[in-house]
């Protein structure tokens, strides 16, 4: 588990980077890198847990993604405009 800490830690200084640089790829690294530390954690890291509780995590995965996007798009709307 600490290994998917130090995943989810690494994406967050990466998706940081990527919005005060404005480099999408960077973003787009930092998404797959969510994407791959949530496989490693429901795959591996969750097995022997009940399904309540994978529910309940995938729900408050999925908010951290929806508000990391929504600061994404607000700072790429602030450099276009």
């Amino acid at each position: 588990m600490i290994l998917s800490v130090s995943y989810a830690l690494l994406a967050f200084g990466v998706y940081l980077n990527a919005v005060r640089s404005g480099v999408r790829v960077r973003l787009h690294a930092a998404y797959a890198l969510y994407v791959f530390t949530a496989f490693k954690v429901y795959v591996f890291d969750l097995e022997a847990q009940n399904q309540l509780y994978r529910a309940f995590s995938l729900l408050v995965f999925a908010a951290i993604l929806f508000v990391s996007s929504h600061f994404a798009s607000r700072q790429q709307r602030r450099q276009h405009a």
